[in-house]
């Protein structure tokens, strides 16, 4: 099929050139405004990030296993990518996995060679042993592909994880879902293998118990899972990390690109971490008690 001079395959996008084109400007636009890159930057550290075509970018291309220290770093990959210069569609996803300090080579940005150097075949075969912590992540996505739908389920989940005074923070995942992260600072101490198969159990039994088999994917829970990144762009939406007052009144309109431009202050807006007025101490104990009752 042509469109407007170029070959249109309906199998592989499900979105016309137009539309693509209006993504490829809001994308632009997006990764140009520095808070932005600030806060991509301050929730990415301990973590790698990769950079991967989104599902309506026809070119496969991606990039592992980089760390962006500053925003002029995360600049020069998005730029490398072609994601900042409105070329191509891609999604930036953070790392579940905490890294040990300084433990993320600079790798060349040349993706043929980087895979072939030995800093990143060691840092790739070792991964886990850099490791130091791992997130436990709720992945909700609804099997009817709504949004809403999602949002009934996930404040099912808030209203638990509440209950138990755990740390988190939550946020839209991108177009049809959400996550809520208890990040690896809180969780217990012990061998990364064993944590990630514990957590596996958790999420496991979870989802049993309250009928969400359907919704929460446990497939991220693995030794080199990822998320998206908060801030990111996905499609037109923002991966937005949602405080009370902008959980209760969720609606897919508000996690639109133009609309958060417009009427969200990104600068220092941060992670919306809920600590329930403890101590980090407390915080963990807490995650320990939920652990023990979903174990």
């Amino acid at each position: 099929m042509k469109r407007n001079g170029e070959i249109f395959n309906i199998f592989k996008m499900t979105i016309t050139p137009e539309q693509k084109e209006i993504l490829l400007k809001q994308q632009h636009k997006w990764y140009l405004f520095l808070p932005t890159l600030f806060e991509i930057v301050k929730e990415a550290k301990g973590h790698t990030i990769d950079m991967l075509n989104a599902k309506d970018e026809e070119t496969k291309f991606g990039i592992r296993y980089f760390n962006p220290k500053t925003i002029d770093y995360l600049q020069s990959h998005l730029k490398a990518m072609g994601i900042s210069e409105g070329k191509r569609l891609g999604n930036v996803y953070r790392s579940n996995t905490l890294l040990k300090q300084g433990c993320i080579p600079i790798f060349s940005y040349d993706l043929k060679m980087r895979k072939t150097t030995i800093e990143y075949q060691e840092f790739n075969e070792n991964y886990l042993k850099l490791a130091e912590g791992f997130d436990l992540i709720f992945d909700i996505d609804s099997p009817k592909k709504d949004v809403m739908d999602s949002y009934e389920k996930a404040k099912e989940i808030k209203s638990i994880l509440d209950n138990f005074k755990v740390p988190y923070y939550c946020k839209n995942s991108g177009r049809r879902g959400f996550h809520f992260i208890i990040p690896a600072q809180f969780m217990p101490k012990m061998e990364i293998s064993e944590l990630i198969l514990t957590i596996n159990r958790i999420l496991t039994h979870f989802r049993g118990i309250h009928d969400m088999e359907e919704y929460i994917d446990t497939t991220v829970t693995n030794p080199k899972g990822l998320i998206k990144c908060s801030y990111s762009f996905d499609s037109g939406n923002i991966s937005l990390p949602l405080n009370d007052f902008d959980f209760l009144h969720f609606s897919p309109e508000k996690v639109k690109c133009e609309y958060v431009m417009k009427n969200v202050i990104i600068k220092n807006r941060g992670l919306f971490l809920r600590e329930h007025g403890l101590t980090e101490k407390d915080l963990k104990q807490n995650v320990i008690k939920f652990i023990e009752q979903y174990k």
